[in-house]
């Protein structure tokens, strides 16, 4: 991909970052919407809407349809430069989520679990962890 593809990718996933964490901390600090919607709904919400908008933004193309033009190579050449933008932005490596983002889940989770409720369960915990 181009640099202005990559920075595109990187401001895009930023921008989503932040728009996600801003409204995470809306969500804790209104009480009664946190009651009413989770922020793993309001997360799912966000990226419903911003991969709706990139799909509309940019549809999806068939590299079919270039072969009927005949050896137009710049216009088809800045197509998939184009295509190779957009498909980085869509897609998504299992890689990515182990190594970068369920780490810090993990901590999140971990941070804000109530000691009572953990030693209230633990049986069923170790039990589960164990065994499977």
């Amino acid at each position: 991909a181009t640099e202005e593809g990559i920075s595109a990718f990187f401001v895009t996933f930023l921008s989503l970052l932040a728009l996600v964490l801003v409204l995470s901390k809306c969500l804790h600090d209104r009480p009664k919407l946190a009651s009413v919607f989770s922020e793993a709904g309001m997360t799912i919400l966000v990226g419903f809407v911003a991969g709706s908008i990139l799909y509309w933004v940019a549809p999806p193309t068939n590299e079919d349809d270039d072969a009927d033009y005949g050896d137009d190579d710049d216009g088809a050449d800045a197509a998939v430069k184009e295509k190779n933008v957009f498909e980085g932005l869509l897609s998504f490596s299992p890689k990515i989520f182990f190594l970068a983002m369920l780490p810090p889940i993990i901590f999140n989770s971990g941070y804000h679990l109530k000691m009572e409720l953990l030693f209230r369960h633990i049986k069923p915990i170790n039990l589960f962890a164990c065994l499977g």
